[in-house]
């Protein structure tokens, strides 16, 4: 199975128990979603959702990490980047030269 990385890597802290988590694709997020996610709301619901559907190439990437980050804020989840909404990063092959 290929799995789709988000971006740079978010850790978030878990509300209750301090211990921290490092999320690096999709389907990890998913699996947290779904499996091990404190509370049960809009917000997880509607992340479960937009992650499914960039998964399954009809929805956007950035949009899916958008989901993400917004569903752990509602959780009560801590980040050492205080949870910052970033694209992935472009390959250095694509990166724009300042000329």
């Amino acid at each position: 199975m290929i799995e789709i990385h988000m971006g740079s890597p978010i850790t978030l802290q878990h509300p209750t128990s301090g211990s921290r988590i490092k999320v690096t694709t999709f389907e990890q997020a998913l699996y947290l979603l779904e499996r091990k996610w404190p509370n049960n709301d809009f917000n997880r619901a509607n992340a479960v959702s937009v992650i499914s559907s960039a998964l399954d190439c009809i929805g956007s990437i950035i949009g899916a990490r958008h989901a993400f980050i917004t569903a752990a804020r509602t959780a009560g989840y801590n980040d050492e980047q205080d949870l910052r909404i970033l694209p992935p990063a472009a390959p250095a092959a694509f990166a724009r030269s300042a000329d």
